[in-house]
């Protein structure tokens, strides 16, 4: 599924930048897949200078090349950042959001558009303390399944060795 895929990093800082190189040292993905954006010059041109990919100081202008659309922003820029993107974004896009404590019904108001979102990482569970994916309910099983998939099969350190989706409130195990 994401051997051709196009992945915007939104806010490709320390976090941003660990899920690029985890994701390519795992073999996942191809450094020619990535578009990254960052809030500074300086930032982007070492981005690309060090890891080899595309990079943009345009939000929007990576959210269209992109198919899947990593959001690395800090929580408090969230609304921000979605509010640029939110004309660029449509229902054949996957959101994924690592940022912390903000839920995928906030993303959702934002984007308006039933865009398919998945809220990464510790505490994106409600009620758990583990690590794993909470989707909102545009996300349907055909792409929630070859991505986990994906990442179970290879074990990236990106997200967990082993990956419980939870959608609708119920736990889905990977194949």
């Amino acid at each position: 599924m994401l051997a051709k895929t196009k992945i915007a990093v939104i806010g490709a800082g320390k976090l941003g930048e660990a899920l690029i190189t985890g994701m390519m040292d795992a073999g996942v993905v191809k450094k020619d897949q990535f578009i990254a954006t960052a809030a500074h010059r300086e930032r982007v041109d070492l981005l690309q200078k060090k890891l080899g990919i595309k990079t943009t100081l345009s939000n929007g202008e990576a959210v269209r090349k992109a198919r899947i659309v990593l959001l690395c922003v800090k929580p408090q820029v969230v609304e921000e950042v979605l509010r640029q993107i939110a004309d660029d974004m449509t229902p054949k896009h996957l959101l994924i959001s690592v940022a912390a404590s903000v839920s995928t019904r906030f993303m959702e108001n934002i984007l308006v558009k039933p865009v398919p979102v998945i809220r990464a990482g510790s505490g994106a569970i409600p009620s758990a303390s583990a690590n794993g994916l909470y989707c909102n309910v545009t996300l349907r099983q055909p792409v929630l399944r070859p991505i986990s998939a994906e990442f179970a099969l290879r074990r990236s350190r990106v997200l967990c060795r082993r990956i419980d989706f939870y959608e609708f409130g119920e736990r889905v195990r990977c194949p």
